[in-house]
């Protein structure tokens, strides 16, 4: 029997460990508060975060690290003394990255923005917010979820003199300002949310006394800023969630009630005539309430409401009749609620449940049709995965990492009930825990790649401190074979190797890093051996003098 590999993924890549492990970054001395300040970012060169280090001089600040304990350090001591900045939402944008941070004057405290390029000296405020925000505003709407366009970057933002409206920074004080009042009538907010980019056009969802919550477009001018189309006339508008680009069309959620249809799919190529829904999933008046898109496999994949089905996981190729439920997951009229999207290796990664088992990882090859569980970590129907996974999967900064073939969450198994940091390539076998000095976390969260690691919050004792996942396989070699020398092809339990230089060395790893077989071979085809080969990922790496090439395969 042959077992046929999927399409080969040619990456050449290096072997830079051989396990996989959990390292401290930097003990801090009072710990981290982790509220919004896990929304850590990282540049080519640093991470940035916020932390605490000294109960007297010093309160919550921004932080950056080169990945090294010495390289770990306070970026700017925005306020003397123990007040607290409470740096937050830090988000590369503009070549910099951008936060939001309190500052204590003689009298008042304000919230401001500010953008840093890592240094001191290069941290300055761009202006000011209220001193609710982000509060007073919907998370969704903060400036964390802003888009950049044509060097410039645009958000929500409310100061003290007006509400909730679009805002432009290009990167100065004198650049950071209002686009636009949207709602011009005072104390009333827009709370422009939901920000996308299309065709060097920025579209996004926005309300006001006139239209209610409806699709609007931006071409960065206070002119060039109006309403696409007034999909549910007059002021009872219902634009609601994510727009998501897809095939040169925007993709979205809206209800036109007077039409009696609820919550539904809707496209839109910009122009009000070509905004028009695309699918009634959930038929009359009720809510299909399509959220969770992602793009996997050149097909747009979302969460959908249907009465026969509950919410399961559906697909569209932007037609009508391309538009159809993928599984009905969780069988009946219960619903999976599948959610957190995330490719992995050539698979579509996401929680889901079903009635045998809680919410979990589940997982859709390339060219599949049919969900498969990974694995039931939490057995029974508890929840396995944690919360923290399964936020929007536009917001990747708390729940989850990828590098390489590897997903890198958060879960909770029987064993102990602590949430501890869990790797998977994407299989039962390939899906396990990970401790520091064989001690549970009570709580993980932030995981945000940084130089080939998942760098994350972690309290493994008393206190909450800076941690990285290192060793997974991942990098670049500089030198490597001509892959089109050479083919490799599985049958029955052997992996066979052809057209290879004599004398060259193959090694099988693991995507933990572990090594499954080598041989070096005298002859030019090359035999390993693969007694019990499980499915998933394996990294084959093939040396010959100094040169070097690696290819990632998928056996099922």
């Amino acid at each position: 029997m042959i077992k046929k590999l999927l399409p080969f993924l040619f990456i050449p890549i290096g072997i830079l460990s051989a396990q996989v492990t959990i390292k401290s970054v930097k003990s801090f001395a009072v710990g981290t508060d982790i509220s919004e300040s896990v929304t850590m970012c990282a540049t080519p060169d640093l991470l940035f975060f916020g932390s605490n280090n000294n109960s007297t001089s010093e309160g919550l600040e921004p932080w950056v690290s080169d990945g090294s304990t010495t390289g770990t350090r306070m970026l700017k001591n925005i306020n003397d003394s123990y007040r607290h900045s409470n740096p937050k939402w830090f988000k590369q944008a503009l070549g910099k990255v951008l936060f939001v941070a309190d500052v204590f004057g003689a009298t008042t405290t304000r919230t401001k923005l500010f953008i840093t390029d890592g240094t001191d000296a290069g941290t300055v405020a761009l202006c000011d917010l209220s001193y609710n925000f982000p509060a007073s505003v919907s998370v969704s709407t903060s400036i964390f979820y802003g888009k950049e366009m044509n060097g410039k970057y645009y958000f929500s933002a409310e100061t003290d003199a007006e509400e909730a409206e679009l805002w432009v920074t290009d990167g100065t004080p004198a650049g950071t300002k209002m686009l636009k009042d949207i709602y011009a009538t005072t104390n009333f907010a827009s709370f422009p949310k939901n920000f996308e980019v299309l065709e060097n056009k920025l579209y996004f969802t926005a309300k006001n006394d006139v239209y209610g919550d409806e699709l609007w477009v931006s071409d960065g001018t206070e002119a060039g800023t109006m309403l696409v189309k007034d999909i549910y006339p007059g002021n009872k508008g219902y634009v609601t969630g994510q727009l998501i680009a897809y095939k040169g069309k925007l993709y979205f959620a809206a209800a036109d009630k007077d039409a009696n249809k609820g919550i539904e799919l809707w496209v839109s190529d910009g122009t009000a005539a070509g905004t028009v829904l695309l699918k009634d999933i959930n038929p009359d008046y009720r809510d299909a309430s399509p959220k969770e898109f992602y793009i996997f496999d050149d097909k747009l994949y979302f969460t959908a409401t249907n009465y026969l089905s509950g919410a399961e996981l559906y697909v569209t190729d932007g037609t009508a009749n391309g538009t159809v439920l993928v599984q009905d997951i969780n069988q009946g009229t219960s619903s999976s609620n599948p959610s957190s999207f995330v490719t992995v290796g050539n698979s579509l990664i996401f929680v889901a449940k079903d009635a045998a088992s809680g919410s979990e990882l589940r997982k859709l090859t390339a060219g599949s049709q049919t969900v498969e569980l990974v694995k039931d970590i939490n057995s029974g129907t508890l929840d396995g995965v944690h919360k923290t996974f399964y936020a929007d999967s536009r917001y990747v900064h708390l729940g989850r990492a990828v590098i390489g073939n590897n997903l890198i969450f958060t879960a909770v198994d029987n064993a102990n009930g602590y949430y501890q940091v869990w790797i998977s390539d994407g299989t039962a076998a390939g899906t396990k825990k990970l401790t520091y000095n064989n001690v549970p976390g009570s709580f993980v969260v932030g995981f945000t790649v940084f130089k080939n690691e998942a760098y994350f919050f972690g309290n493994y004792y008393t206190k909450y401190e800076l941690y990285k996942v290192s060793g997974i396989v991942s990098g670049i070699d500089d030198k490597k074979l001509e892959q089109n020398k050479y083919r490799i092809y599985q049958q029955n339990q052997n992996l066979i190797i052809e057209n290879v230089e004599p004398a060259s060395k193959v090694t099988i790893y693991s995507v933990t890093g572990q090594v499954v077989a080598e041989k070096i071979q005298l002859a030019r085809n090359i035999l390993v051996q693969f007694p019990g080969l499980n499915t998933g990922m394996y990294v084959v790496k093939i040396q010959y003098n100094n040169n070097k090439s690696t290819q990632i395969i998928s056996i099922r």
